[in-house]
């Protein structure tokens, strides 16, 4: 991990990520998820901006979408043919070099965005990281990256 890369990207929302030698974006998956949607929006607003958020709903029949909207950031519908449809809707939609991908269902943690960008920026060669709730979850992550690994 190249923890010279997470030190740039400390302190406020807007210079973080200014100083990303690329451009990110964050997805989060929803389906009827109006119980945690908002609080999930509002963490991953204290790491990234606004403008790089996009929610793309599985056709939500509780309040999910009106929580989204009042949220103002990019919502997206998916076309009803399952996650992998939609994850791939949004690689195709979404113009960003990098993508995050998160659940709703708060098993991703958004303070752990950035230690799960860093790769892209010590190798060039990274396609993609994942990062596995069956390590550790967020505190493996945290741990990873206050070590250096």
């Amino acid at each position: 991990m190249n923890a010279k890369f997470l030190e740039t990207l400390q302190g406020d929302v807007a210079s973080a990520q200014k100083k990303a030698p690329f451009s990110f974006g964050v997805v989060v998956f929803v389906k009827n998820e109006a119980g945690t949607i908002g609080r999930l929006i509002d963490q991953v607003l204290q790491t990234i901006n606004r403008r790089d958020i996009f929610v793309m709903d599985g056709h939500s029949t509780d309040d999910t979408v009106a929580i989204i909207q009042q949220k103002n950031v990019r919502l997206l519908s998916d076309n009803g043919k399952g996650k992998g449809a939609a994850i791939r809707f949004a690689i195709s939609e979404i113009d960003r070099y990098v993508l995050v991908l998160m659940d709703s269902d708060g098993s991703q943690q958004p303070k752990e965005i950035f230690s799960l960008l860093a790769p892209f920026e010590s190798d060039k060669d990274v396609a993609m990281v994942v990062g596995s709730p069956f390590k550790g979850g967020s505190e493996e992550c945290s741990r990873s990256s206050q070590e250096g690994m």
